[in-house]
């Protein structure tokens, strides 16, 4: 019930006759890492946050939460495939190889990419061993806030 009353609060601030992007799709200015330092709350802190948050503001918040500890696991993930190539073609493959596992929504090498390299590193970092509703979670969300915290688009 009171995630159609979030969508409808939402579609309600569209003006024009064009459907609203749902509320997963847009970016969160400021970010997770700068609401949370300014509350005083370290990021080792994040999946308790997740793990407590409101049944009313868990469809509205939960996946920038996710995104977050997506974003923050994948590069460290990066950064060690990086420092273990050792040419410009091989750091070029790395990144091409980590962005198609991370983005791609089915596939092997998406499936392989979770359950081997992602997944448990989400697990070994935040301590969230449940998986994340993919579907939810807008690819293009991933994306911006990896490149953000690598600097790598």
């Amino acid at each position: 019930e009171e995630p159609e009353k979030a969508q409808a609060l939402l579609d309600s601030y569209v003006k024009c006759g064009a459907p609203s992007r749902q509320p997963h799709g847009l970016i969160m200015r400021p970010d997770v890492t700068t609401v949370m330092h300014a509350h005083g709350c370290n990021l080792r802190y994040l999946p308790y946050v997740w793990a407590q948050l409101a049944n009313l503001a868990r469809p509205c918040v939960a996946h920038y939460l996710e995104v977050e500890m997506i974003a923050r696991a994948a590069k460290a993930l990066l950064w060690d495939s990086l420092r273990r190539a050792t040419d410009q073609t091989e750091r070029r493959t790395a990144c091409i190889n980590f962005f198609l596992g991370l983005l791609q929504r089915d596939g092997e090498h998406a499936e392989q990419f979770w359950a081997e390299s992602l997944g448990p590193a989400i697990a070994s970092t935040f301590g969230v061993h449940s998986p994340f509703d993919m579907a939810r979670i807008d690819p293009f969300l991933v994306h911006s806030r990896v490149a953000e915290l690598t600097g790598v688009e």
